[in-house]
């Protein structure tokens, strides 16, 4: 599935306009919501007794203003009571309500625009690829311990080029382009970032009021005001009028998570350390 490829080198690419690395946590699904289905899943599995102790060991963590890998706590205790694979199947295979309302619409979007997207997650492996497989998502996902998006996106850059394979295609086509769109929660996120990026900061959620906002960055509160025109991912306020229709039936006879896409490992970046510690998941 993911090919270790120079885009100049590939027959036939694919040329487009953009392609996107979009986040997971607080910009496509609410933690309150995986939280509470975490819950429901030890209540479904006769271990609600974990409950107390997991709360209290998220406020602790948090408190601190680190990120709190709820399963990374778990799965050693749920291992020695023999309840660990009942968590594992319980939260993925029932799933919970926790993709914000506006994310199918948006993906939707990208696929009716041909704009091939990425999921790129911070965090655990195992807790990340979990709450992606409960969240009902399908596509492919990169997961890393580096919080500096934008130096794991330049990890995949080759000559200019990012590379991506479809993973719903048969035969997979390789999309290929020169520049990404990032959209994330924290502006911290985009430390290293030089391309245009939008930074969520949805109501409700805790947003990094203390860090300036980069220059590059525009803010948004939710996905409904971005929509596709051209191939590019824009503001609605800003798009022509002759932009993707708004009619979501028209939007959905494209075939669902089409341009969802893996992309190509560039083995020759200069950031090894970095470039081995990613994560891929397809989902």
């Amino acid at each position: 599935m993911l090919r270790n490829t120079d885009p100049y080198l590939a027959e036939n690419p694919v040329h487009v306009p953009q392609a996107v690395f979009l986040d997971f946590d607080r910009t496509m699904s609410s933690p309150a919501a995986n939280m509470q289905h975490l819950h429901d899943s030890l209540a479904a599995i006769g271990a609600a007794s974990f409950s107390n102790d997991l709360h209290a060991e998220q406020q602790r963590v948090e408190s601190a203003h680190h990120s709190f890998d709820a399963y990374g706590y778990l799965a050693p205790r749920l291992e020695e009571a023999g309840k660990l694979q009942a968590l594992q199947e319980q939260y993925a295979s029932q799933g919970g309500d926790v993709l914000y309302d506006d994310v199918n619409d948006f993906v939707a979007r990208l696929d009716a625009g041909r704009v091939p997207y990425t999921v790129l997650t911070y965090g655990g492996r195992e807790w990340q690829r979990l709450k992606l497989l409960g969240s009902g998502f399908l596509g492919a996902a990169v997961i890393t311990p580096e919080q500096n998006k934008g130096r794991v996106v330049e990890a995949f850059r080759l000559n200019g080029l990012y590379g991506f394979t479809s993973i719903v295609r048969k035969p997979s086509p390789l999309y290929v382009t020169e520049e990404i769109v990032l959209i994330d929660d924290k502006r911290t996120s985009f430390a290293d970032w030089p391309g245009p990026g939008y930074c969520i900061e949805r109501p409700g959620e805790v947003a990094q009021k203390d860090v300036p906002m980069p220059a590059n960055l525009r803010r948004i509160t939710g996905l409904d005001e971005l929509t596709v025109y051209a191939g590019r991912v824009m503001r609605r306020d800003e798009a022509p009028a002759s932009s993707l229709p708004q009619d979501p039936e028209v939007l959905y006879r494209v075939q669902y998570h089409e341009m969802a896409c893996a992309p190509l490992v560039n083995r020759h970046s200069g950031a090894a350390a970095l470039r081995d510690s990613i994560i891929f998941e397809v989902l």
